[in-house]
């Protein structure tokens, strides 16, 4: 009779190495979000964020200065739809005069498109500078999509006034951005840091999703599997009778023959 223990249908071994790849992969889960941590203190680190009441009917301009060839990065959120333009000191000049008649601010900013304004956005309520799929609006204008800009005075406008989907109500602004880098290098090197720790999240999170379901679907087969060596609790022989215990069963059987002969007789 084979014993019916749970034990019988578990590979310990299988199941050490299951656990064994859970706690590496707890071990990775660790690392990246360490990892993460950093990543948020980099960005935190280069990053300035700004809290914006545009008025209404009115405009917020944040003020950027760009010492030289300067890289420029920006991501304005905003809880209701504005017009949104980057202008030069000069386009900034000329778009506050041309607002002043009879024009919009958007048709004014329409108006300057390559004399002074380098990006113009209607209607939007996300916006990054330099645009990215998938979180900015599509820009009606854009200087260039590379982020460098020369020197100068920008101005970055979230322009609430008559023009706007919002004009007569107040929108509040979230602004981030990266004060102006001046040479491609210093932009470089201000992300590549932060690019190399972002790519190694990724490695540890498919490191991690992968260790974690081979983990447990080995200790479901070690679970499930029942081992090889599994042996009867009472072991029966297999054992052959020898010719030395057949001749004796032939002479037990004789014997029982002549008693039962001698029975008869004496009846």
């Amino acid at each position: 009779m084979l014993s019916n223990t749970s034990g019988d249908f578990i590979d310990k071994k299988i199941l050490y190495i299951g656990l064994a790849m859970l706690a590496i992969a707890m071990l990775v889960l660790i690392l990246n979000l360490s990892n993460t941590a950093n990543i948020t203190s980099g960005f935190s680190n280069v990053l300035v964020a700004q809290n914006i009441t545009v008025p209404s009917d009115g405009f917020a301009p944040l003020v950027l200065n760009a010492s030289n060839m300067s890289y420029f990065f920006i991501i304005a959120a905003l809880n209701k739809p504005a017009n949104i333009y980057l202008l030069n000191a000069s386009g900034y000049s000329a778009w506050k005069a041309g607002t002043s008649s009879n024009r919009t601010g958007l048709a004014e900013a329409i108006l300057l498109e390559g004399r002074g304004a380098f990006a113009v956005y209607a209607n939007a309520v996300n916006v990054t500078i330099p645009p990215s799929v998938g979180l900015s609006s599509a820009p009606l204008y854009i200087f260039n999509k590379s982020g460098f800009y020369p020197a100068g005075k920008y101005y970055f406008i979230v322009d609430n006034t008559n023009g706007s989907a919002s004009t007569g109500s107040p929108i509040q602004e979230k602004a981030v951005y990266l004060p102006p880098l001046t040479n491609s290098s210093m932009a470089t090197g201000a992300f590549s840091s932060l690019g190399s720790q972002i790519a190694q999240e990724v490695i540890y999170g498919v490191i991690f999703f992968v260790l974690l379901v081979a983990g447990i679907v080995v200790l479901l087969y070690g679970y499930f599997k029942k081992p090889k060596d599994v042996q009867p609790d009472h072991p029966v022989s297999t054992k052959l009778p020898t010719n030395a215990d057949q001749a004796y069963v032939d002479r037990l059987y004789k014997n029982i023959e002549k008693s039962k002969k001698a029975k008869k007789k004496k009846a």
